[in-house]
């Protein structure tokens, strides 16, 4: 499943806090095993639409972290699986998903002048392999 959305909001100093909408693809495969050990199968492509609300916050100028819900919706839609003891059956399935992601983000830009290389590590390692060894 993947999608493609947009997203507004409002920030309150360091949190945004944004809504997101857009539509929704999905790759669905169903099979049926029936009463006499016959199996069919059906795959198809989906399209729908997706919804959901946010908040990520700005630890400093280049790190944030996330985390946002998403509902995707795909609807109702018929599948035909015929098997040799059911030559004509079809059905029904719907597919609706419900997410929880979380992520933290770093954002590359320039520095501006004046300013320490150390904002892109705002942390320090007490002992690296890589330090510049005088």
């Amino acid at each position: 499943m993947y999608g493609v959305t947009g997203r507004i909001g409002a920030a309150f100093d360091r949190l945004l806090v944004y809504g997101k909408g857009g539509v929704a693809f999905a790759h669905d495969i169903n099979t049926l095993n029936d009463i006499a050990a016959c199996m069919a199968s059906t795959d198809l492509n989906r399209v729908g639409w997706t919804a959901g609300a946010g908040l990520e916050y700005a630890f400093n100028q280049n790190w944030t972290a996330r985390i946002e819900y998403d509902y995707l919706g795909f609807g109702f839609e018929t599948l035909n699986l015929p098997t040799p003891t059911f030559p004509a059956y079809s059905s029904s399935a719907s597919l609706n998903v419900q997410e929880v992601k979380a992520g933290i983000n770093f954002k590359f830009g320039p520095m501006k002048s004046g300013e320490s290389k150390d904002r892109f590590f705002p942390f320090t390692i007490p002992y690296s392999p890589f330090a510049n060894r005088s």
